[in-house]
């Protein structure tokens, strides 16, 4: 048996994180935006792609601000990727705060630790959480012991999808 159950997204642990909606269920148009002034905590590939798709697929004027608690926006991306990417957001007005570290999310307002202390960041009417995948495999414990099992992809790892179709050749090649 193989299992390529894929990755679930990770819930950030902070006080009111029942507001927040999960990146992937706005990017499938799960969960719709209608306008209005997102927050995207994590500033990574997912965050900045759902920034903009916030941007050019709310069912309203939409602005977007990216929230990441390292130093930098894009961690991880190549710079043929991140150059282009960095100067749209710039042309979209995206607000980009970096070294923000979100403890709680309390009626529209991010609350964040920062090098300069705690900091409060107003006027929010979508919290989206894009702070990355864990990987989820339901099913491998459960059959393990019965089938010739492998676990591949998210499932096994969360990577880019490079890595999943290679792990998934390389198992297939050597079975």
């Amino acid at each position: 048996v193989i299992l390529a159950t894929g990755a679930e997204p990770i819930v950030l642990p902070v006080e009111g994180k029942e507001t927040m909606i999960q990146a992937n269920d706005v990017l499938s148009g799960k969960v719709p935006i209608l306008g209005g002034n997102a927050a995207i905590i994590g500033g990574g590939m997912v965050g900045i792609e759902t920034a903009e798709y916030v941007l050019h697929h709310s069912r309203g004027a939409a602005r977007a601000a990216l929230i990441e608690m390292t130093d930098s926006i894009g961690q991880g991306m190549v710079p043929n990727n991140l150059v282009p990417t960095m100067a749209r957001l710039r042309q979209e007005n995206v607000q980009m705060i970096t070294g923000a570290r979100v403890k709680k999310i309390d009626a529209g307002t991010i609350i964040a630790d920062t090098k300069k202390g705690e900091m409060k960041y107003p006027g929010f009417t979508h919290v989206i959480c894009a702070v990355g995948s864990k990987a989820w495999n339901p099913l491998y414990e459960e059959i393990k012991d019965t089938y010739e099992t492998y676990v591949i992809g998210d499932a096994k790892e969360v990577a880019q999808a490079l890595e999943a179709v290679r792990g998934a050749y390389e198992l297939g090649y050597r079975l």
